[in-house]
């Protein structure tokens, strides 16, 4: 009886420690991966502006501005239906008003100085459908040179 229950223990034992040791720990692992491909369409943004106080001047201005950069780019390659139908128009104002006063003499002596200053901005949306940089260069420095600012 009494290599039985030795015998039982050891089997005990064997069971619980070969149990032990054959769990199955699951293994985690994470990656993080980038692609980086180049893009197929660039939209560039083309802008012109006047600081003309006459409005009316302005606008003509910049109208007359936007369809000399239109047609720099049209000769740069750019075809009607990468030029995206409608234009934005903004006004932007600032105005400054300031006081000095001195005392000189038992005098004050004031001077007031406002400085204001507006522009108008007439901007429209190049979307080019290029993986060729050259051609994108070349669509921005028909732009610029033509007076407006483009960015991409």
């Amino acid at each position: 009886m009494k290599w039985s229950v030795v015998l039982f223990c050891v089997i005990i034992w064997n069971a619980l420690f070969g149990a032990a040791v054959g769990d199955v720990y699951p293994l985690t692992v994470e990656g993080v991966g980038t692609v980086t491909v180049p893009a197929d369409i660039v939209t560039i943004s083309v802008s012109v502006e006047s600081s003309n106080e006459n409005i009316t001047q302005a606008q003509d201005e910049v109208g007359e501005e936007m369809n000399r950069v239109i047609s720099a780019l049209k000769k740069a390659g750019v075809k009607d239906e990468e030029i995206l139908p409608g234009q934005g128009s903004g006004i932007s104002s600032f105005q400054s008003s300031s006081r000095v006063c001195k005392t000189v003499n038992n005098t004050t002596v004031c001077e007031n100085v406002t400085e204001s200053a507006s522009t108008l901005q007439r901007s429209t949306v190049i979307r080019l459908q290029a993986k060729d940089e050259s051609r994108i260069d070349k669509v921005l420095n028909a732009a610029r040179s033509a007076g407006a600012n483009a960015y991409v």
